[in-house]
């Protein structure tokens, strides 16, 4: 299992939410995304915006699985981004 700690930059709404679940179905591993105590799925949508991220927050991002170092790896750049750098979008896409 790989964590990583990361204050994300920009609120989490529906569209950078749909990208965050297009990468976690991307991946055989589990992805979780943690804010505080509660725990959500990364392939849900409902689930991701249920926490209310907004920027600034701290989040735990929570990966267990056979691919979890490119995962977690992934992940962080994609967050550090804000999902909008389109080299990560790519690599994102580029996973099957």
């Amino acid at each position: 299992m790989k964590t990583a700690k990361i204050i994300i930059k920009k609120g989490i709404d529906s569209e950078i939410g749909a990208k965050l679940i297009d990468c976690a179905w991307r991946f055989k591993s589990k992805i979780f995304v943690q804010k505080e105590e509660r725990r959500v799925s990364a392939g849900s949508l409902m689930s991701v915006l249920s926490l209310q991220l907004v920027g600034g927050d701290e989040i735990t991002v929570v990966v267990d699985g056979p691919d979890e170092e490119e995962a977690i790896d992934l992940l962080v750049k994609a967050f550090d981004t804000s999902f909008l750098n389109e080299q990560v979008l790519a690599e994102i896409k580029e996973r099957k």
